[in-house]
């Protein structure tokens, strides 16, 4: 059974980890494309993919623009980024802000996490259906599963495993440590 969990697994757990390794390759979110889960989470929350990676892209320019306003990065560093937000949905969801992506489709943060739990989970469902119809796993397997996904606790917009450390060089942390 646990070369099964693995199957879905990652479904479970799915925050922001970039599999994007350049121009041409697909980014993932352990398990479940950026792609994928933007479109269903557009689907939860009732508007168009394009509405949705708008108001992640514009959240983390948002962000951005603080850090640069505070002086934790150069102007030359937050047009970097800028380009890599607007063409990297993972590195705009790591950078962006929930509570400002939800004031920027006109929702509350609560409204766009759990659009986003819901999200996950169907993701999930679709992959334990594929794995049950492809015959990776028994019906009483999938049953399992699907109990397991419906006792789960999902993370909702951009779980965030730690609090204020970044890695994408910026001078300081949120609570002004600087990175070495």
């Amino acid at each position: 059974m646990a070369g099964v969990l693995s199957l879905v697994g990652a479904a479970f757990i799915a925050g922001p980890a970039s599999a994007h390794k350049g121009k041409g390759h697909k980014a993932e979110m352990r398990g479940i494309s950026a792609a994928n889960l933007i479109n269903a989470a557009a689907v939860e929350l009732g508007v168009t993919p394009q509405v949705l990676t708008t108001a992640i892209v514009n959240a983390a320019n948002s962000e951005i623009d603080d850090l640069l306003a505070d002086e934790d990065i150069t102007a030359e560093k937050a047009t970097k980024m800028k380009a890599k937000v607007a063409s990297n949905i993972v590195r705009a969801i790591k950078l962006s802000r929930t509570r400002v992506v939800a004031a920027n489709l006109g929702v509350t943060t609560q409204v766009l996490n759990q659009e986003f739990r819901d999200a996950r989970r169907a993701l999930a469902g679709a992959r334990i259906d594929k794995a049950l119809a492809d015959g990776r796993i028994s019906a009483e397997q999938a049953t399992e599963l699907r109990a397991r996904l419906a006792a789960a606790v999902l993370p909702g917009y951009a779980p965030r495993f730690g609090c204020c450390f970044r890695t994408d060089g910026l001078k300081h942390g949120r609570f002004g440590k600087k990175h070495s």
